[in-house]
């Protein structure tokens, strides 16, 4: 194999472990969703109605 070949593949190595690092150290995020109608929101500013919310509240929260 040149030697050009095998820096190569050390590089495409290298790059491919930097790549899976954020992986790695990746925090486990549960999140329970209650997921309901909520009535008399004005989601469109047309007329009150209701939506789909979740934890009884509209607009849903931020992720």
């Amino acid at each position: 194999m040149p030697f050009s070949c095998k820096i190569a593949t050390v590089a495409v190595a290298m790059v491919a472990s930097l790549v899976a690092l954020p992986a790695v150290h990746a925090a486990n995020v549960n999140l329970d969703w209650n997921v309901s109608w909520v009535p008399d929101v004005n989601p469109d500013g047309l007329q009150p109605r209701r939506a789909i919310g979740v934890g009884g509240q509209w607009p849903p929260p931020v992720i």
